[in-house]
């Protein structure tokens, strides 16, 4: 079964927003993180990751650029623990981390709409893909901007389709330290850069990639199923052996989910764990 992105759909995210500011804040999350912050144009957004010594994921992070500041829209729910784990590394660099989420809205919509270039300064309008636009603003901005948009009310399943669509990865808690960037996508969402100095697991990542030895990667699957998929299921193959794990899901109908999963590249074959007729049918993604 397709689905397709529902078009002129507004919301307003629940993402935490950051601010990075000093002379050195570029240097230091470029230094940080696996994507390459300084090649970032003005209101370009990416998605990108900050990694374990280990290469594996630890949180996921959109930056866009504004002028001399970088912005990180992250999960709330991550906030306070990467704020405190950036710190620790700051030593005598000259960037410093605002905490903006009280003071400014995130907003995100499908669909191209008339709020063009015309918008106030202290407001940042980005997109991601060519069906989904962000906007970053003062709260107090947040009503005429969204009624400016006339669009209707996304509800989470709105933005989860668009991200399952584009092979879009989220990474709760319960999965953090478990994938390599290439394993996720990143690279393919041009969060991933081979051609930047060292971050955190950077040798490690480069390492697999250049011998060839990428075992993993995120699949999109459609399934015949009733019930919801939870994110962190497992999957097994035809020898019942554990060759994937469930990152997103989404309903498409009332008998019909989609899912992303990472899984063994060598793996054509693959169902949930413990239900032995749930074959899965890979679809391909989309492309930014």
């Amino acid at each position: 079964m397709t689905i397709e992105i529902a078009q002129n759909k507004i919301q307003v995210t629940k993402l935490s927003l950051i601010e990075a500011t000093g002379p050195d804040s570029a240097d230091f999350l470029h230094a940080q993180f696996t994507g390459d912050c300084k090649s970032l144009a003005e209101n370009q957004m990416m998605l990108t990751s900050w990694c374990s010594p280990k290469g594996r994921v630890l949180y996921l992070i959109r930056i866009v650029k504004n002028k001399s500041k970088l912005l990180l829209l992250v999960p709330t729910d991550q906030k306070t623990d990467l704020l405190k784990r950036l710190t620790m590394f700051i030593f005598r660099s000259k960037v410093k981390f605002i905490d903006c989420s009280e003071s400014h809205s995130i907003i995100v919509y499908h669909g191209e709409s008339s709020l063009d270039s015309t918008y106030p300064n202290d407001t940042i309008k980005t997109k991601f893909t060519d069906d989904q636009y962000w906007v970053i603003t003062p709260k107090q901005r947040q009503k005429a901007i969204w009624d400016s948009l006339s669009m209707e009310t996304a509800t989470p399943e709105h933005i989860k389709i668009h991200d399952v669509l584009y092979g879009i990865p989220s990474l709760p808690e319960e999965l953090s330290d478990q994938f390599l960037p290439q394993e996720i996508n990143l690279e393919n969402l041009n969060g991933l850069s081979f051609e930047k100095g060292c971050y955190p697991g950077q040798e490690i990542i480069a390492r697999v990639k250049y011998r060839g030895k990428v075992k993993r990667s995120l699949k999109r699957y459609s399934i015949k199923k009733s019930k919801p998929i939870e994110v962190g299921s497992k999957l097994i193959d035809d020898e019942q052996r554990s060759v994937g794990t469930v990152i997103e899901s989404i309903e498409v109908s009332a008998d019909h989910q989609q899912v992303l999963a990472v899984v063994n590249i060598d793996c054509n074959e693959v169902r949930i764990a413990h239900e032995p007729a749930s074959n899965l049918t890979a679809i391909a993604t989309r492309t930014l």
